[in-house]
């Protein structure tokens, strides 16, 4: 069984990584979304034209950032999901020398 608890540790290991990896990514949407927020602010006090627009466009590009971060953050959560349970179930799944100890990747679904 040593296997079996081998790949049960790898497994937490890996699952406690993509969540640190999660949260750095959603840090870097918020804070991507305060700066753009920094920028909206002081383009709503500039008086110089080319100064206004040189800040909406940076706070729409960090908006967008924003977005793309927080996206990325969810798709790193939904690869993992499907390993949730399997992380506390495996120790007791099979026998050494069978597939069923074995992680199983999730199949991809297709769109019809």
């Amino acid at each position: 069984m040593p296997e079996a608890a081998d790949a049960e540790a790898r497994l937490r290991a890996l699952l406690h990584d993509l969540d640190e990896l999660s949260t750095y990514l959603h840090g870097r949407g918020q804070q991507s979304y305060t700066l753009a927020q920094r920028f909206l602010d002081h383009a709503r006090q500039e008086k110089d034209q080319k100064t206004r627009e040189y800040d909406e466009q940076q706070a729409k590009m960090l908006d967008y950032q924003h977005y793309i971060w927080h996206e990325i953050a969810g798709l790193v959560e939904k690869l993992s999901a499907p390993y949730r349970g399997e992380a506390g179930d495996m120790a007791d799944e099979g026998a050494p020398g069978t597939d069923a100890g074995r992680v199983q990747r999730a199949k991809p679904q297709t769109a019809n």
